[in-house]
């Protein structure tokens, strides 16, 4: 293998002022191409980082709104978590969602108020006595419409989340 450099330099002596001239652009560009590459690589875990940050945000958002619509029925309805969805989540929800998937945050959230001011109503009278008043009726009546209501729009809930968290893919 040596002799046959020794007989290319003897045969073609211009050839080491050949590879010092095309030799050192040779290597700049192979080191462009690496340092290119490290540079894509590192925007693309920035991306998927902030892919998966955002990801987490919606989906905290969407455990919480899922969890205050199971418990409206309970005694716990008016706890932390409620208190939390709709003031903290819901005004996160405006700058994590697109316009669409924001507003059908605020009329579910506007029905759950409606429901936990019945819910609130109905357990004000429920233990008055034991007789079952016109109000208890109306009251038990707005109470069923609603949660009918809000059982028709939680239907509708992977459909506004499916575009920006991509349930379907999970």
């Amino acid at each position: 293998m040596d002799l046959w450099i020794a007989e290319i330099l003897k045969n073609y002596p211009h050839s080491i002022f050949l590879l010092k001239e095309i030799g050192s652009p040779i290597v700049a560009f192979v080191v462009a191409l690496i340092a290119s590459y490290l540079q894509y690589n590192q925007w693309r875990t920035s991306r998927n980082s902030l892919s998966l940050s955002l990801f987490e945000e919606r989906f905290d958002i969407y455990q919480k709104l899922m969890l205050v619509i199971n418990d409206r029925n309970s005694t716990e309805f008016n706890s932390e978590l409620s208190h939390y969805f709709y003031g903290v989540a819901i005004h996160k929800a405006q700058f994590l969602f697109n316009k669409e998937t924001y507003e059908f945050l605020i009329l579910i959230s506007n029905m759950l108020s409606s429901h936990r001011e019945i819910f609130s109503q109905w357990q004000q009278i429920e233990n008055r006595n034991g007789i079952v008043t016109e109000e208890q009726q109306n009251l038990a009546e707005q109470k069923r419409l609603l949660s009918a209501e809000i059982d028709e729009y939680c239907k509708k809930i992977p459909g506004y989340f499916d575009g920006t968290m991509n349930f379907s893919k999970i």
